[in-house]
């Protein structure tokens, strides 16, 4: 592994540089991108952090992604203030839609 995929590991394994709130957004494609990002959410659920799914780059459409009882993360209507500390740029926006 090299110097440098090591120093990012690093960096993204550090819990430490989050704190409660902080936000997370993702971006990317309405269906192929939606359920990734649930997915993700679902795994940092534990680290309380704000997520929202940005579809496409259109962020006037932003969703909260919060979860729900019995069913896990989902990206649901809520108004929401982009105020980023991290934004995840999905594959799927490469895609033809």
């Amino acid at each position: 592994m090299s110097r440098a995929s090591c120093a990012r590991s690093r960096n993204l394994s550090r819990q430490r540089d989050f704190k409660k709130g902080d936000q997370i957004v993702y971006y990317g494609v309405l269906g192929t991108c939606t359920p990734f990002v649930e997915f993700l959410g679902f795994a940092l659920r534990s680290l309380e952090l704000e997520q929202v799914f940005v579809p496409l780059v259109d962020e006037n459409k932003a969703k909260k992604i919060s979860h729900v009882d019995d069913i896990g993360m989902q990206a649901r209507l809520a108004h929401v203030v982009l105020k980023p500390k991290v934004i995840v740029i999905m594959g799927g926006l490469s895609m033809r839609i």
